[in-house]
């Protein structure tokens, strides 16, 4: 069930450094990847918000497709400096469980991947190939407005899913606009030798077809399978680090909540919803948001901003570089106890990108959050990384 290309020699026996990236980005990363996925993946002719249900739990290992396959690749690891080695140890030692931690990402309201009847062979349009078999790019959309306003769709983030799981394996279960239902994942380990035979670090969960893969017809466990249309992602061995309800909550608010507020997207974490009306229960409870007086706020601002976007109205920011002028809504918020002041920086989807500061105004007494007008603004703020939009915040604050 999992196939790996044979290889002449081992050159890399090392694992992608963008795991350990990913993986310093802990849940944050992994819940900012997968529901911006499922934002760009927005059904266009369809007026009901995005829905993405996120499920925690346990799952025994035995209902994990083609486990023992991927057992015997584990075992054949040797690492050759220190962190290979700790890392294999520690993917040998979690081969041994019996039960392990788990958590999905199942969207509607979505597209979900296309052509995975082509397989590896896709066509033009098809985005199962892309997804599935191609690392660090993602489809274009031919819509141009629309390719420039996606917040990544299944770029490099990809492998942010492996690097949640402690054995590097994610799963992707499909179903497409005609109801067909695919499965297909990924493993990231080293380049290694089994049984007398060279293979490269990546593993693909799928089957072979005059050498060329396909995914499977999904018939597994239910955990595996997506039954309407949209893509599910499975990722077990969750990592310690991201498992935890409050924590997945939490990050969905962080950066979600204009998206939220503006009625695109609807979470389920288990069995919390989190809506435009249940996200102000959610960040006024101290359970999920301890820092409640704005005068005690240090490291999270989310209900800050979340009273600032719809206390205040918008003042428009006009910033122009040599060709363009690009406009954004800022609404901002004095107030005499907020201690440390941040502007949330939200990209045209609805998510927060960055917890600015200001320079020279890091401890002044305001709060804020700037969104695009446009996808040109959405562009801009990939590209000018906001030099050009902070020297205009602080041209506004001294006003």
């Amino acid at each position: 069930m999992w196939e790996f290309r044979k290889i002449t020699a081992i050159e890399e026996p090392v694992f992608n450094n963008v795991l350990e990236r990913f993986y310093n980005l802990g849940l944050d990363g992994l819940v900012r990847e997968n529901i911006q996925n499922s934002l760009d993946g927005k059904l266009q002719e369809s007026n009901l918000p995005v829905e993405v249900r996120i499920k925690t739990g346990n799952i025994p290992v035995s209902e994990i497709p083609g486990i023992e396959e991927i057992k015997k690749h584990i075992e054949s690891l040797r690492g050759e400096n220190s962190y290979t080695k700790e890392t294999i140890a520690h993917m040998k030692k979690e081969m041994k469980k019996e039960i392990v931690p788990f958590i999905s990402f199942e969207d509607s309201n979505t597209k979900g991947l296309s052509g995975a009847e082509h397989g590896e062979d896709f066509q033009e349009g098809d985005t199962w190939g892309v997804y599935a078999y191609k690392k660090g790019v993602h489809f274009m959309e031919n819509d141009v407005e629309l390719e420039k306003t996606r917040g990544g769709s299944h770029g490099v983030g990809k492998i942010a899913c492996n690097a949640a799981s402690d054995i590097h394996m994610m799963f992707f279960a499909n179903c497409d606009a005609d109801g067909r239902q695919h499965i297909g994942g990924t493993t990231q380990l080293i380049e290694h030798n089994l049984d007398g035979v060279n293979y490269r670090a990546s593993g693909y969960f799928t089957r072979i077809k005059d050498d060329k893969y396909f995914p499977f017809e999904n018939h597994f466990a239910s955990m595996f399978r997506k039954d309407t249309r949209g893509l599910k992602i499975i990722i077990p061995y969750l990592r310690t680090q991201y498992i935890g309800e409050n924590k997945a909550i939490c990050s969905v608010c962080d950066n979600f909540f204009v998206a939220i507020l503006q009625k695109k997207l609807v979470v389920y974490v288990n069995d919390y919803e989190i809506n435009d009306e249940t996200i102000h229960e959610i960040v006024s409870d101290p359970k999920f948001y301890p820092e409640q007086n704005p005068a005690e706020m240090k490291s999270c601002f989310t209900p800050l901003y979340i009273n600032t976007y719809l206390e205040k109205d918008p003042i428009l920011i006009q910033i122009a570089d040599k060709n363009t002028e690009y406009k954004f809504k800022l609404y901002l918020q004095y107030e005499e106890e907020i201690k440390r002041a941040r502007v949330a920086i939200v990209r045209g989807i609805g998510m927060k990108i960055e917890d600015k500061k200001i320079k020279g105004y890091v401890n002044s007494p305001f709060n804020g959050v700037l969104i695009p007008i446009s996808s040109e603004e959405d562009i801009f703020l990939n590209l000018w990384k906001m030099n050009h939009t902070q020297v205009c915040l602080v041209i506004i604050l001294k006003i």
